[in-house]
């Protein structure tokens, strides 16, 4: 785990959480403006949305987007599995890539 909670919010801002925003820039956050709305940059991962737990991605670092999404062909657990339901397979270089209409078939 990359972060909780309790190191994204100073004491300060603990006291005031309820209310508004103050939010400690981290690289890994984006922080939203009125209530706290964290989701995860580039390279992160959270298993939930509201979750303030924030993994790195492992396996291929581009497949997370950040802001909560996988590139196109990625889904799951880290983005690291292909999206087999939109016709996408593991290839040889283990990059998911979509299906060429021989395949398909």
């Amino acid at each position: 785990m990359i972060s909780s909670l309790d190191t994204l919010l100073t004491k300060e801002d603990k006291d005031l959480f309820q209310y508004q925003l103050n939010c400690v820039k981290l690289e890994l956050i984006i922080c939203g403006g009125g209530y706290i709305e964290t989701v995860p940059e580039k390279y992160y991962w959270r298993e939930k949305e509201g979750s303030y737990e924030f993994y790195q991605c492992q396996t291929n670092l581009e497949a997370c987007t950040g802001n909560d999404t996988c590139q196109t062909g990625y889904t799951g657990t880290m983005c690291e599995e292909c999206d087999f339901v939109n016709e996408y397979y593991l290839s040889q270089d283990y990059k998911c890539e979509k299906c060429p209409e021989w395949k398909k078939k």
